[in-house]
């Protein structure tokens, strides 16, 4: 008896102790994590670059100006814009374009299409001056900071500012305790420092931990379509569509319409028409690429509303009196062509498509502005 006492006395004590060290080893492992945390956080209060975009006090970062950006060669400000558009011609209507990479374009400023959209109001006996403002990566908060610094307060009023939203990433970019700026080296859209929230999207050891596991595993190059990183970004978007959405994601679609009665309020300061685009994401429209994606990561279609953020957003903007043009219809005819492959954002078609579109709808009242 006395032995299996001992026995069960030495088995206790040794669970004891092996308790104690899972404890321990998870009490430096959560200790490790808010240190990583807080210097992650506090770094954000740091001079930030990269090899593409420069801090800017106004808007936050823009890309740095008279560099190659992929297939644009951006002019002296940092945009995708020829500047001859808008210095030519006082008397024509002037247009201002306002948004983030789908504005800024994938392809030289002539392909793109605020410039195509002049071309197509010229063709209407509409000649105009259109400047291109696009930021890449830019979320709606900035399109309101560049309407108000690089178009209101800069005395460059234009007769139509035209901000284009793609909803597919804007509306949780637009959650007032998040922001979009420059960190090691890129941009990214992170909690505002002192943000605290239930949601994983609130840590930044998280955000970049995701960041090690994409990069991770695009250089190994693990096969099938879990591995792309077109794919996994549009997985990594569908909390926007979803029909119970989470905290963060309520809390961007009313950032968003915070974020346009803030574009409005500057635009009617200046006495500037308005119009809003909403740019749909591709699997809102393409419904054999809206099967690629759910298959690929085994996701149910019925737990999705994909037509949320336009239901939402048109109802606001109609009752706010906000003039927007909704380009699912014209995108939705040929979803494959106008999108690039693998790739959110348009094709050269998708760009043509949506000039006509804009050009439609502007030229009635710019037509009424000229007489």
């Amino acid at each position: 008896m006395r032995v299996d006492r001992k026995r069960q006395t030495e088995g206790a004590g040794a669970t004891i102790r092996a308790v104690k060290r899972i404890l321990s080893w998870l009490a430096v492992a959560a200790i490790t994590l808010v240190l990583l945390e807080a210097v992650l956080r506090l770094a954000t209060f740091l001079p930030q670059a990269a090899p593409d975009y420069v801090a800017d006090p106004d808007v936050g970062y823009r890309a740095k100006p008279s560099i190659r950006h992929g297939a644009v060669v951006t002019n002296a400000q940092g945009f995708n814009d020829g500047m001859a558009d808008a210095a030519a011609g006082p008397d024509m209507p002037y247009l201002a374009f306002v948004g983030d990479s789908f504005t800024f374009g994938s392809y030289p400023y002539p392909q793109v299409f605020p410039h195509l959209t002049g071309e197509r109001l010229a063709a209407e006996g509409i000649r105009s001056r259109v400047r291109n403002l696009g930021i890449p990566g830019a979320s709606p908060w900035q399109y309101a900071a560049v309407v108000r610094h690089d178009l209101v307060r800069a005395g460059q009023n234009p007769d139509v500012i035209i901000v284009t939203v793609y909803v597919g990433n804007d509306i949780v970019q637009a959650n007032a305790a998040f922001s979009t700026r420059l960190w090691f080296g890129t941009v990214r859209m992170l909690p505002k420092p002192f943000a605290i929230g239930l949601s994983p999207e609130y840590l930044y050891a998280f955000k970049m931990g995701r960041a090690a596991v994409r990069t991770l595993g695009d250089l190994l190059g693990e096969g099938g379509d879990q591995a792309d990183p077109f794919l996994r970004n549009e997985y990594y978007a569908l909390p926007t569509y979803a029909r119970d959405p989470a905290r963060y994601v309520r809390q961007g679609y009313d950032g968003m319409e915070a974020a346009l009665t803030a574009i409005a309020a500057a635009a009617n300061s200046a006495g500037v028409s308005l119009m809003v685009v909403l740019a749909p994401a591709r699997i809102q429209i393409d419904p054999s690429f809206r099967r690629r994606v759910l298959t690929t990561f085994d996701l149910d279609e019925a737990a999705y509303d994909f037509a949320r953020p336009q239901t939402q957003l048109v109802a606001f903007m109609a009752e706010a009196e906000i003039p927007f043009l909704d380009l699912r219809d014209v995108l939705s005819a040929a979803p494959a062509a106008g999108y690039r492959a693998d790739d959110i954002h348009w094709s050269e078609q998708g760009n043509r498509v949506v000039a006509d579109a804009i050009a439609a709808a502007l030229a009635p009242g710019l037509a009424a502005l000229m007489r």
